[in-house]
This record gives structure tokens, sequence and C-alpha cells, in this order.
């Protein structure tokens, strides 16, 4: 019975990342490299009846920086990370009940982000980790022309930035075996939510196992996550008591 329902938006990216790290004296190293990505986006909108609209594939160029102290014998590692902002420009097929109703580019940024992660063993086998992570998210704005024109709003954006704390124990339980324990958490901010995103901030835990043998390493982790209740857009509906359950699968070759 919700006015957005049958709602459907999917947002596609890969990415591409080449880092080169020059390690300097007593532990300091600095890395950076380009980041190419390329993006796409689909969606049709409920609320504005019989409304799609479909992109093309565009790719963006962005970099990353970043610098780290290390000191192996106590598996300690500190490091700082920027990823910038990537522009995409997308050219988009705007239809409402299959009629043309515009075909004009529109700009997306893919936001500015900051990651300040570490690591410190804490007794034999045993590792803590953690991080936290700035996006800028306020300035993401997906907004095609003819959606605008019809509505007066953006498809999807958001008001103000997050900041995401995670803390974690990894365990070695044999030489192959590892696993770990992963706690996390996003303050909510309070802002009027988008109806395409109805939640503000959330707190999640996930367990992870990992398996190696020579140079292969396989990891399998679950993670549920406790959604942040939210007051979406236009009517001012509650979203309350969401969660999610997430399976991971990474398989790692190390040359």
């Amino acid at each position: 019975g919700y006015f957005a329902q049958g709602s459907k938006a999917k947002f596609n990216s890969v990415a591409i990342t080449t880092l080169l790290q020059y390690n300097l004296d007593n532990g300091f190293s600095v890395y950076g490299g380009p980041r190419f990505q390329r993006s796409d986006a689909k969606a049709q909108i409920g609320f504005v009846a019989g409304y799609d609209v479909d992109t093309d594939k565009d790719w963006g160029v962005g970099y990353v920086v970043g610098a780290a102290y290390e000191r192996p014998d106590i598996a300690l590692r500190v490091a700082l990370t920027y990823n910038s902002e990537i522009e995409h420009e997308f050219s988009a097929t705007e239809t409402l009940n299959g009629a043309l109703i515009g075909a004009s580019p529109f700009t997306t940024t893919i936001p500015q982000s900051v990651n300040l992660e570490f690591q410190s063993g804490i007794a034999e086998d045993t590792l803590l980790f953690g991080s936290i992570r700035w996006q800028d998210w306020s300035e993401f704005d997906i907004t095609p022309v003819a959606y605008n024109g019809l509505t007066g709003r953006s498809l999807i954006d958001y008001e103000s930035d997050y900041v995401t704390y995670s803390i974690g124990v990894g365990r070695r339980f044999s030489e192959n075996w590892s696993g770990a324990v992963t706690l996390t958490h996003e303050p909510a901010n309070g802002d009027i939510q988008g109806n395409l995103a109805p939640r503000d901030g959330y707190t999640s835990i996930g367990i992870g196992a990992t398996y190696r043998i020579d140079r292969t390493e396989i990891g399998l982790g679950l993670r549920y996550v406790w959604l942040g209740d939210a007051t979406t857009q236009t009517i001012g509906a509650q979203f309350e008591d969401n969660e999610v359950l997430g399976v991971g699968l990474r398989l790692t070759q190390r040359f």
C-alpha cells in the first residue's frame, strides 16, 4: 500500500585501481595510483506512474593516495588513505508509459572519502583491527533532467556526510585456518531520507573464516545489519526495525 510500491533502482559500478608503494625509513611508506571506474544506472519509479530511466555506461577517473606506518614485529600497521571523487556524465533515456520524454545528459559525482585503518597484535596469533571512514555523501546526487522537471527533486541525494566506525578481532587457529569478528557502526544523522534509500545509519556484526594454502586464500563471511530508522520524503513515512543479512566470498592469490 505504500505510494512508492513497485519502484526499482540499480546503480552498477566496476573499478580498477593500480597502486604503487614506496617504502621509506623507519617503517613509513607512501602509496598511490589511479582509479578507473565504469558506472551505469536504471530505475522504474512507482510514484511517478510509468516513469523509467536508463543510462549508458560511463568511465570516470580518480586517484588514491596514502601513507602508512608498519612494525612487523608486533603486526602493527596504521594507514591513512584518501580516495578522490569520480565524476560521471551520463546520457540518460527517460520514458513515461513507454514514450520518450527526455534524452539529456546529467552529471553524478561518486564522493571522495578518507579512511584511517589500523591493526596490531595483542597476543600470540591474535590481532586487533579497526577503521574510521568519512565519505562525502552530500555530494552524491542523481538527477535526470526530465524527472527533475516532473517532480522538482532529485531521484536520490543525501543531505549530510557519514562517518563509519569499525573494530574487530582476528585469530589464527592453525597454519591454514583463521577467523575474525567485526563490529561496525554508522551513526544516524536525523536527515529526511529519499524513498529509494529509507535508512539512516546502521549497526552490524560480521563473522568470517579464512582458509589458506600456500599463496591462495579463500574467505567466507556473514554480516547481520540493523538498519537505522528513517523518515522519508514526500509523505513522511516511518521505516523502523529493518534488518539485512549479507554473505561474502573472497578469493586471494598472492604472487
